[in-house]
């Protein structure tokens, strides 16, 4: 929730969301389409609530609030108040070697001068 505050949303009747310090954990997916249509409200979806979200879109008729669908997932609008789901393939995992990456740009190791003097 924007600014970061303790504010009760009403978004059924008899019913609100509490957030505190500008966050929620929404329990009630009854809850979500009325957040969604909020314009003040930042959404961050997991994968594990996609399975249930085919419901929740379809009592959507909006989507106003900046909304952070999973990695694998896109949420199109098909008409004026219809959604659809669909599962992108997973980003091709690189392998990165962060010891390589972190002391590429160094310069080499050098054995340090003897401090033997002759005299």
């Amino acid at each position: 929730m924007v600014p970061a505050r303790s504010v009760t949303v009403p978004t059924q009747a008899g019913r609100s969301v509490q957030f505190r310090q500008g966050m929620a954990a929404i329990n009630d997916t009854n809850d979500l389409p009325y957040l969604f249509a909020r314009d003040d409200v930042k959404v961050m979806v997991t994968a594990y609530a996609m399975g249930w979200m085919d419901e929740v879109l379809s009592h959507t008729r909006v989507i106003n609030a900046d909304v952070h669908w999973p990695v694998n997932y896109a949420v199109e609008h098909t008409s004026e108040t219809e959604f659809s789901i669909k599962e992108q393939e997973p980003p091709p995992l690189e392998h990165v070697d962060l010891l390589d990456e972190a002391i590429k740009d160094k310069p080499k190791w050098r054995k340090p001068p003897s401090n033997s003097s002759a005299s």
